[in-house]
């Protein structure tokens, strides 16, 4: 694991191929001088001791550890070749962090960012974190990794800090984690997202969003976005008949999404296809239904997909990874 100063903002980062361990963001600590340290944090106000204190427990895909209440969320992107055309094909990438949804959060928040290549060609030039708000944008974090797979799949971690006290408003904000991949044509391919939580930090409030809700947004040059969304997210475990309020459209500047899926449980990195609970052409935004009771006890997962098929004979889609809990 290495530690690099980039961008005014401090960041530690993992590379690993499929199957490797977690990374331990504490390795290192105590090893940079404090003054180096807090030059790479900005505006951060609490003593770098306070900020670290509970590396050594944080697990960043259990999503313990971390001093709220988190979900690990995922968003992903992905370009391939339309079934019987003849477009291009980029693999997929994936932005994934344990979130605190719906928790209240202030000051300099620490996210750790997992980031991975599938299949796919391309440089990851850029990871962006920022606040969305009715009030306007804000960036907190910028990142220019320059980093390229050379497997099948790659797998890095990046952690980083979110000023927080950037927004100019209290409330539900958004907050927007993008990583960006320029192909070898210098096409671009975008996975972003679209996160709720509560800002707090004794400013006016003024909520962007009217709903808990949680979106991944999937883009590519000249297609737009198509996104994945849930109307809200199940923080707490869930049993007999659920039936999520969901949307898998069109977004930004998007062509028309031609077909949807609503996944269970799929690995589609090992050829698990999962079990397909609604599918069917163009858009859709309604409610499923999905029975818990044909369901093991314990974790799963929902995948919302949004494809959107080019007239370049590929296809841009936007996936939504959706944790949650049964317990019947």
């Amino acid at each position: 694991m290495s530690y690099v100063r980039t961008a005014g903002f401090h960041l530690s980062d993992a590379s690993s191929r499929r199957g490797s361990a977690s990374p331990r963001p504490s390795r290192l600590r105590g090893l940079l001088p404090r003054v180096m340290v807090a030059a790479m944090i900005a505006a951060v106000v609490a003593p770098w001791a306070a900020v670290t204190a509970s590396a050594a427990t944080i697990d960043p895909l259990a999503c313990t550890g971390y001093p709220q209440k988190r979900v690990f969320l995922e968003s992903q992107s992905w370009w391939f070749r339309t079934p019987g055309k003849t477009g291009t094909d980029r693999g997929h990438v994936h932005i994934g962090t344990c979130f605190p949804h719906a928790q209240k959060v202030s000051g300099v928040v620490r996210f750790d960012v997992r980031v991975i290549l599938h299949h796919n060609p391309g440089t990851l030039t850029h990871i962006n974190i920022g606040i969305a708000g009715e009030w306007g944008s804000v960036r907190s974090v910028a990142l220019t990794p320059d980093w390229r797979c050379a497997e099948t799949t790659c797998t890095r971690w990046f952690t980083t800090y979110v000023d927080t006290r950037k927004a100019l408003r209290d409330g539900r904000q958004e907050f927007r984690f993008r990583a960006q991949v320029k192909g070898p044509d210098s096409k671009e391919m975008v996975a972003s997202t679209g996160w709720l939580a509560y800002v707090q930090n004794g400013r006016p409030i003024q909520h962007y969003r009217s709903s808990w809700s949680a979106e991944a947004r999937g883009w590519y040059t000249n297609t737009g976005y198509a996104n994945a969304k849930i109307e809200s997210l199940p923080m707490a475990a869930i049993h007999g008949l659920w039936r999520p309020a969901v949307r898998m459209t069109a977004g930004s500047g998007g062509i028309p999404v031609t077909s949807y899926r609503a996944v269970l449980d799929p690995d589609f990195h090992a050829g698990k296809a999962g079990v397909t609970i609604r599918s069917g052409a163009g858009s859709f935004k309604g409610t499923l239904k999905i029975d818990t009771t044909r369901m093991s006890n314990g974790k799963h997962r929902l995948v919302l997909i949004a494809d959107a098929n080019a007239s370049t004979g590929s296809t841009n889609r936007g996936l939504l990874v959706v944790p949650f809990v049964v317990r019947n």
